[in-house]
């Protein structure tokens, strides 16, 4: 049975401040949200093969400079007026769902390495490097779209297109997994991110692709 984790504030939550598995840091430009330290454990075993995590951001208004590869989505004021928000780590969305990903395998006995790609890197160069590092498999992130809109009383909707590949040591590609949806939810939507992420790298087509040798 798949389980994510996130590490939550205890304090803050035993007081009621926070959602359970939920960190906000409130800082000069607003609250942040923690999506790198998603623990997710995975029910297969890896058995030491050599693996290359990347991940790479390809949301249209990040690529175009709309936003910063740190956005998330936005809250809303109490007048509708939207507020941006980022990754409480500072760094890239992209980084952290790698570094997620990262570790969920490296906990499940993969020795693995992690590939950080800029958005507007092209997916042949970004393919040309995972061939480089001559791992067994690669772990191939790409983040279509990651957007919650948040209006207390009104909406919380959450816009998501996340996709996983597995690539063999020559980059031929085993494997393609797709979850993509646009739903209001009921629960912060980092929560929602790490279920999000176990799911795909549980679902039956990768995890064939990672095992098979």
């Amino acid at each position: 049975m798949r389980r994510a984790f996130l590490f939550a504030v205890a304090a803050l939550g035993a007081a009621g401040l926070l959602a359970p598995g939920c960190i906000f840091v409130v800082g000069p430009s607003g609250p942040r949200v923690t999506y790198g330290d998603a623990l997710i454990e995975l029910p297969y075993q890896g058995g030491g093969l050599a693996i290359q995590v990347a991940a790479q951001d390809r949301r249209e208004y990040v690529l175009s400079g709309q936003t910063e590869p740190e956005y998330v989505g936005q809250a809303r004021s109490r007048w509708g007026i939207p507020h941006h928000r980022h990754t409480e780590s500072g760094r890239p969305l992209a980084a952290d769902l790698g570094q997620a990903a990262a570790e969920a395998l490296r906990r499940a006995g993969f020795l693995v390495a992690q590939v950080e790609l800029q958005p507007k890197e092209p997916e042949v160069i970004a393919l040309s490097r995972l061939r480089q590092g001559e791992a067994a498999r690669s772990v191939f992130l790409v983040i279509h779209e990651w957007m919650y809109d948040r209006y207390r009383g009104y909406t919380n909707l959450l816009t998501y297109k996340l996709e996983a590949q597995v690539l063999d040591s020559a980059g031929q590609r085993l494997a393609s997994v797709v979850r993509e949806a646009e739903r209001q939810i009921d629960r912060p939507a980092v929560l929602e991110y790490a279920d999000i992420l176990a799911d795909l790298l549980t679902d039956p087509e990768l995890v064939s692709a990672l095992e098979a040798r």
